[in-house]
Formats: structure tokens, sequence, C-alpha cells
């Protein structure tokens, strides 16, 4: 339950506001927490057009939340294209069984704001470079130079380009925000360090058409292999935007791809006949290495068994969420635009199931073991 001053309506992406009331209550209704002093206000691109708003959360100070690590920042995502309120749960939860440094935790609840409900929400870590969670080593003012200038940087690509800290890459002409260091305190000298750094790579990549080994040197294969994987699963299209599609890089250490976000559109539209992301970001040179697509294989190996407990999974999640995604339902009216708006609760979940198996099955004519020595 979220308490605004006076009741003050939440409007503003960049504007807090401040001094708010949130009470945390379990099912039971018996008090896990109350900050008197939080603060809130909007978030999202797509989903900040939308009748029911994304938020993002600051407390006063850090704190556990429902069994997730310490912090001040929280996103509530809407899920307002999901008619399943799902897909982010079930996207995370993969991410989770990969090699991917870190990928957010979450947890739903029922939101209330000023006394009327706002029904289904799904409350998550946010990326944040922290010790809790995306531990990378964090840039001050003063690290300009040798080791400490070289890292931990956070980018987001994202056709939005609204960051402070942006630039567009040399070959591909990508829009990336640099999301850390804060624009507080990032230097020119450090922009300029990750800016080389993206852009030697996409030179690599795509004007001297580098080797594999080559490529390792200044990227961390199997975390673009891991990213790759999961995008392919979800038929995750934000890829090819590309949007919400993060990569990092730690001090002394290689581009790397992840964290996971956004997968409220996956598994829509599922193309069929087979992969539909392999001229997304980078992976267009990729995947034209064959130590590459043996990687994939390798990879893909030491995921396949993990899954085969994601469609009782998501049975066992839809039965929880059933009741409060109903009435939100009723709260909200159309809730998605995804071709599934339509669908009755119990009807978006089987075809989100269906849509999974039949992901699973690409993956598994494309990079099954036997098929290691087969180029795409």
């Amino acid at each position: 339950m979220i308490e605004t001053p006076q009741s003050v309506a939440v409007e503003s992406k960049t504007e807090w506001t401040k001094n708010c009331k949130l009470t945390l209550l379990d099912p039971n209704g018996e008090l896990l927490f109350i900050d008197t002093a939080a603060q809130i206000r909007c978030r999202g691109n797509s989903t900040y057009e939308m009748p029911k708003k994304p938020y993002a959360l600051k407390l006063s100070e850090r704190i556990e939340v429902l069994g997730m690590r310490s912090h001040r920042r929280w996103c509530l995502l809407a899920n307002a294209f999901d008619r399943t309120h799902l897909k982010n749960d079930v996207a995370f939860h993969i991410g989770k069984m990969t090699a991917l440094k870190w990928t957010p935790c979450g947890q739903f609840v029922v939101v209330s704001l000023n006394g009327k409900e706002q029904g289904l929400y799904y409350l998550c870590e946010q990326i944040k470079v922290d010790t809790a969670r995306l531990a990378l080593a964090e840039i001050g003012s003063s690290d300009v130079y040798g080791e400490a200038v070289t890292g931990g940087y956070l980018l987001e690509y994202d056709k939005y380009f609204d960051g402070v800290f942006k630039f567009r890459t040399a070959v591909k002409k990508f829009p990336v925000n640099i999301k850390s260091p804060d624009e507080d305190i990032i230097k020119p000298i450090q922009a300029k360090y990750i800016v080389d750094y993206v852009n030697h790579v996409e030179s690599l990549l795509y004007v001297e058409q580098s080797s594999f080994e080559e490529l390792e040197k200044w990227m961390d294969m199997d975390s673009f292999a891991d990213y790759y994987l999961v995008s392919e699963l979800t038929f995750d299209k934000e890829l090819n935007r590309p949007r919400s599609v993060f990569l990092y890089k730690d001090r002394g250490g290689r581009l790397s791809a992840g964290p996971i976000w956004d997968y409220d559109w996956a598994w829509c539209r599922v193309n069929k006949t087979g992969l539909a992301l392999s001229k997304s970001l980078y992976y267009d040179r990729l995947l034209e290495l064959p130590d590459f697509i043996t990687l994939l294989c390798t990879r893909w190996s030491f995921l396949r068994s993990s899954l085969d407990g994601i469609g009782k999974y998501i049975e066992e999640q839809s039965f929880l969420l059933r009741g409060q995604s109903l009435h939100d339902r009723y709260l909200w009216q159309q809730i998605s635009k995804n071709s599934n708006e339509n669908l009755e609760y119990d009807e978006a979940v089987g075809l989100l199931i269906r849509n999974f198996s039949l992901r699973v099955k690409v993956l598994d004519a494309a990079y099954a073991e036997q098929n290691n020595s087969r180029l795409l």
C-alpha cells in the first residue's frame, strides 16, 4: 500500500514524489514493514503510455524485501502487455539457470495507491551496479587512470536513446545509454574509454573480420552465447530493435552480455519455422564463426536439462496468480496489445506453455549436441 502526501497523483517519470508511506503486508495481512519516507515515480516507455502505470520505488534505507537482497531501489512492473503476468518472471527464472553474471529477482504483489486498487504487479530488483545486484567495480570520479578507468560500466542499447550520457556506435550506429557510472559521477575520460572500447569491438567484428580467438580477448563469449539462447528461447524481439538490451564491462574485464530485462512481449507471434534473432545486435557476425556455433551447442547442452520443469513452473505460478489476474483484468479491462488480449487467462497461460515448448524444439533442432558440426 502506497500513500503519497495529500494523496498527490504520481505522474512523472523524472520527478520523485517524496515522503510517501509504503506498507507491505503478507498474504495473511501480517505487517512486514512500513517506510514513512519512501519515494515513488513512474517508469517505463511503452508501458508508461498505458492506463496501468509501472513505478520505480526508492526506500529510505536498504532493506531485504520478500526474500530479495537488501537494497533501496525497486521496480513495480505493471506487465500491462502480458495477459499471463508471468513472462518476466519465467524469463528471469530461466536466466538464473544460465551462467550470466546476475539476473533480477521478483515477487508478485497486489498494489493500492492512495487507497485505490492498482491490481497485480511484479515487485523486482532494478538493474543497478551494486554488490547486492550486478556486482561490478564501482567507478568513482577520480578513477581516470590505469586499471581504475577500465570498469565497471553498464550500458543499455535502447532505441529510446534517452540517457544523459549516450552515444551511437561507430559501425552499427546502435543507440547506447551509459547507465553506470551515474551522471553525477562519470567524467569525460571515463565516457571516452567505454565508447572507444565498444567501437573497437565493433571494428574487430565488422571491419577487421577478426577471428573468434581475437574477439575473445575483448568479448566474454560465454555471456553472449547464453544471452542469445535466452533471447531465442523467449522469442524476445526486443533484441532486434534493440531495446532494453544491457551489456557491461567490469574493471579489467571484457565486454559482456546481460543482465536480461523486459520480457512482457516475449513468446508472442512465435515464428514456427526456426530461429529469428540471428541478425540482431552483434549476432549476425558472431553466427558466422564456427567456434561460436560450437559454443552455442555446448551452452545449450548445459541449459537444456534444466528446462524440462518450466512448463510445470508456469502452471504452478498461474494457479497462484489466477484470482488476482482475473481481478486485474476487471480493474483495467484490456491489458495487452500483443495478440493475447482477447484470450481468457487460462487460454493465455496455455499458449505461453505451448510457445515455450515450441521454442525448446526450435533450439533443440539448431543446437543439440549431435548438430555440433552444423553451421546455421
